[in-house]
């Protein structure tokens, strides 16, 4: 489905369900637009990039129509660029493509990529300006990305508090699978932090120096958003080695456990082995309290064990 904004004259259009023929009769318009393509047919896309871009339009074409990484490319009279959007808390993305012309901006959008808020927002204001639509296009976009840090964030204190309250093999899985997905979106951001970047310093021609402020201040955003993705890791990678910890410490609280038992049984075990001993001429052999005397020794034996240990803190 392709929709057209169209600004001329003081007069904003909106047309929604055109096909390939009717964005390109907007495009031949002196007129600030913006068609927003819903990635459902390859065909009417190509149409389009066929038109805007002779030479180059398939290499568009595979990036727009496949997975690919936030990039940042320069034409003639264009710029394209890749956004990854819209992250779940599967760290599911959309994708988001963009072609900028001086007063032209195409959006082709994959997945869950919703721009229907902005939409109705650019035509209750009555006018469009299509440096300013990127702008509040990637304004929206990392709005989405604060909204899935603070699960992270919620979801890091819950198995910080397992780690330490009780440390489990799963719980480690999961530490581990967030960290493998924290580390692919620190390489998201920090793609897109280096089209920001460009946009800002490079002078674009497609893009006027009062509105250049406006991306500076997501520019800040996603700077944000990478610290506070690097402080996420580095909470996992504490949660980590308390785990570690938590499950060394157990151990050896086992090991203490078993060992005084150990002491506890070696003692009487000493006692009746010598006593078992089938020698002719042994000590209370045939006296009537060497059975009592025997246990008795055993039990005496086992509390000197005990206070001994208490004494040493070991119990």
């Amino acid at each position: 489905m392709i929709t057209a904004i169209h600004y001329h004259g003081g007069k904003l259009k909106y047309d929604m369900g055109i096909n390939a023929a009717q964005a390109l009769d907007y495009l031949e318009t002196p007129a600030h637009v913006w068609l927003d393509i819903v990635k459902e047919e390859g065909t009417e896309i190509e149409k389009i990039l066929k038109v805007l871009f002779p030479e180059h339009y398939m290499l568009l074409m595979k990036d727009c129509l496949e997975d690919s990484m936030p990039k940042l490319e320069f034409f003639e009279n264009f710029v394209f660029m890749v956004f990854k959007t819209f992250p779940t808390k599967e760290f599911k993305y959309s994708q988001l493509n963009v072609i900028l012309g001086k007063d032209i901006i195409i959006t082709i959008r994959q997945g869950k990529t919703n721009l229907a808020h902005l939409q109705e927002s650019i035509i209750k204001q009555g006018k469009i300006s299509v440096d300013f639509v990127l702008y509040r296009m990637l304004d929206t976009i990392f709005e989405h990305y604060y909204n899935m840090m603070d699960s992270l964030e919620n979801e890091t204190e819950k198995c910080e508090a397992i780690c330490v309250d009780r440390p489990d093999v799963k719980n480690l899985r999961s530490i581990l699978q967030l960290k493998r997905n924290l580390i692919s979106l620190h390489r998201i951001l920090a793609h897109e932090r280096e089209i920001l970047s460009i946009l800002i310093k490079s002078n674009i021609k497609q893009i006027k120096p009062k509105t250049t402020l406006f991306f500076r201040d997501v520019y800040d955003d996603i700077l944000h958003l990478i610290d506070t993705e690097e402080t996420i890791r580095d909470v996992l990678s504490g949660s980590i080695e308390i785990h570690l910890s938590s499950v060394n410490n157990s151990i050896n609280e086992i090991v203490k456990i078993l060992t005084i038992i150990s002491a506890f049984v070696m003692v009487p075990t000493m006692i009746a082995g010598v006593y078992g001993m089938n020698f002719k001429f042994m000590p209370e052999l045939g006296s009537i309290f060497g059975y009592p005397f025997a246990l008795s020794l055993m039990g005496v034996s086992v509390f000197g064990m005990y206070l001994f240990f208490r004494r040493k803190g070991w119990m």
